[in-house]
């Protein structure tokens, strides 16, 4: 049996990016490796989808609604049948080498679960995409800003902004927007946590795998393109109200009790005057009704049980 990689991509309105990201794989050299491209759509309004490649090796998943990330990624595993999986995001790139270098190290290192690369911007700069798992100490230097203001004695809660990525170690965590993964593991941890609609759920799948002893691995002399924010700079506000409730969940998940509501009381009453002063300090006050539209969908969610996509969007 050849070796095999199924490569899944969530998309979700990512308009020229995807068809990008697609023609990068395709581009590949693999040597001998097959590959396969899953696309879930979670029901694009644009044109994003129109312009795929016909071919035997993609196949497309059209979703009638918009599911999330964890979900999507569910989905496109049941398509799934290779030793391999590539969890990759629409607003990256691959270089032609990325994918054979990520079989090569994986084969070669049988203690790599995971495994995470370098990310470049447009003009060839690092960015963080590593993590460690979140801690109610932590998420408070976030708030507070001191993680920002002081990150080398306040480590930041997840993203690793105080490391520069450029040597190759373990660490708690790599981006959901690229993690090549041993498909035996992903389906021993039981898969994606749909709970999460988008965000954390690449956290909470990096910490369940620690815990049995699981290991994942950032390789800095492997290399891809991501633009980063990608579809969801579409809407501001919901993508802040996704984060902060996508963080009380993993806070309930792995939390002990009583972190947890301390958790929901810096979430709901510091965090959007440490916000709302952020803003004036940097004389951003115009952006200050897009952060007060994002907490509005969260006391909706948290207070009322409404969440953002039961309810109509407002303009």
């Amino acid at each position: 049996m050849s070796p095999s990689i199924d490569i899944i991509v969530v998309n979700w309105n990512s308009g020229d990016y995807l068809n990008n990201c697609i023609q990068s794989i395709l581009d590949s050299e693999c040597q001998g490796i097959e590959f396969k491209i899953i696309i879930v759509d979670n029901a694009s309004s644009d044109d994003s989808m129109s312009n795929i490649p016909k071919l035997s090796n993609i196949s497309i998943i059209r979703n009638s609604k918009n599911f999330g990330f964890a979900k999507a990624c569910n989905q496109g595993l049941s398509y799934s049948k290779s030793q391999y999986i590539l969890f990759l995001n629409p607003d990256t790139k691959l270089k032609r080498d990325t994918l054979i270098q990520c079989f090569e190290l994986t084969e070669q290192n049988g203690d790599i679960d995971i495994l995470g690369v370098k990310h470049l911007d447009d003009n060839g700069n690092t960015l963080p995409s590593c993590s460690r798992f979140p801690n109610l100490a932590r998420i408070f230097y976030d708030i507070t800003g001191l993680s920002k203001l002081f990150p080398d004695k306040f480590k930041p809660s997840t993203l690793m902004i105080d490391w520069d990525h450029n040597s190759s170690e373990y660490v708690d965590q790599v981006m959901g927007a690229f993690m090549f993964i041993r498909r035996e593991i992903f389906t021993k941890i039981k898969h994606f946590d749909e709970r999460f609609f988008v965000y954390f759920e690449d956290v909470d799948l990096s910490y369940r795998l620690n815990r049995i002893g699981g290991k994942v691995f950032y390789a800095s002399n492997i290399e891809i393109y991501h633009k980063g924010g990608g579809t969801s700079n579409q809407v501001i506000d919901k993508r802040l109200y996704y984060l902060l409730s996508s963080r009380l969940m993993y806070g309930k998940i792995h939390f002990t009790k009583i972190h947890f509501f301390v958790l929901q009381i810096l979430t709901l009453f510091l965090e959007p005057l440490t916000r709302l002063l952020s803003l004036l300090i940097k004389k951003e006050i115009s952006k200050s009704k897009q952060l007060l539209r994002s907490y509005m969908y969260l006391y909706l969610d948290i207070f009322f049980g409404k969440k953002l996509n039961e309810r109509p969007s407002i303009n």
